[in-house]
């Protein structure tokens, strides 16, 4: 299934760490800081994605473009139609709501050297 959108920027992290646990994959520090890069070389109006996959217990291949002017990131993302309604829930919560803190990879890391 190919879902489309978009959300704000300052979600992207969340949203990503989301993508990555629905497939089972584990996202490190450094992918988070690659996508971030790359997607600072995207640029939506000129078709210009930055395209990436979490492979783990299934597949999720995502894209993602910045709208140059705005705070926005597009996104195209292919899955299968048991991830897709989970996904599709996340995509109306980030795009409604700023998040804030979390489990990001650095934050998972930490709380499983105290537990």
């Amino acid at each position: 299934m190919i879902l489309k959108g978009w959300i704000p920027e300052n979600n992207l992290t969340p949203f990503c760490v989301f993508l990555a646990r629905r497939a089972g994959y584990d996202l490190s520090d450094g992918e988070m800081w690659s996508i971030e890069c790359g997607i600072k070389e995207s640029d939506y109006e000129a078709n210009k994605w930055f395209r990436s996959e979490f492979v783990g217990e299934s597949k999720i291949e995502f894209r993602f473009a910045q709208d140059p002017g705005t705070s926005v990131v597009f996104f195209q993302i292919t899955c299968d139609d048991q991830t897709a309604p989970r996904i599709e829930a996340a995509i109306e919560i980030m795009g409604d709501y700023s998040l804030v803190g979390g489990m990001g990879p650095s934050a998972k890391a930490e709380r499983r050297r105290h537990f």
